[in-house]
């Protein structure tokens, strides 16, 4: 497994076709790419609108920097670009995971997904989805969520598929 951070990669999306070779042999290799929680820089990108610090001390971040850096926006955006961006348009046999990134979003977010779609009709940046993004988030996609996340909510919601069960422990912090 590819371990990656969620979020834009040198000013570009994921699944811009700049990145095409990388996803190229991950797929040709049949390896999967995980997101895992991480610092993706979200608090350098939005901090300074909202009149925080955009570079604060890693231990440092404030409460609000930590909602938009630490919790499901990386992933969410990143997924939905993924998604959106059509990268499993052109990599149909790719497969990727969000670890330890909570599953609370995945119900809320496909409907997002579906809505934005919808609203945009046919203006996609990298060419036409083949389907709903939220099937394609269901066939393309696996979460794993956090012990405290309403787990048969999710099952309910996606289906038994989409959840993957892991952990990292012992954490090193």
């Amino acid at each position: 497994m590819v371990n990656l951070i969620a979020g834009p990669v040198l000013g570009r999306s994921p699944a811009d076709p700049y990145f095409d070779p990388f996803w190229a042999r991950c797929e040709e290799a049949g390896v999967p790419v995980s997101f895992h929680l991480g610092n993706a820089g979200f608090e350098e990108l939005v901090s300074a609108a909202w009149g925080e610090n955009p570079r604060p001390q890693h231990h440092r971040v404030s409460a609000f920097q930590h909602m938009i850096g630490m919790m499901e926006r990386p992933v969410t955006d990143t997924l939905a670009a993924l998604i959106m961006h059509n990268l499993f348009g052109r990599f149909p046999n790719l497969r990727v995971a969000s670890i330890e990134n909570g599953s609370s979003w995945v119900k809320p977010l496909l409907k997002r997904l579906d809505k934005a779609a919808k609203v945009a009709g046919s203006n996609f940046t990298f060419g036409m989805l083949h389907d709903r993004p939220s099937r394609i988030f269901l066939d393309r996609i696996r979460v794993c969520p956090f012990p405290e996340d309403n787990i048969p909510e999710l099952i309910d919601a996606v289906g038994p598929d989409v959840a993957i069960f892991g952990s990292d422990w012992p954490h090193p912090e």
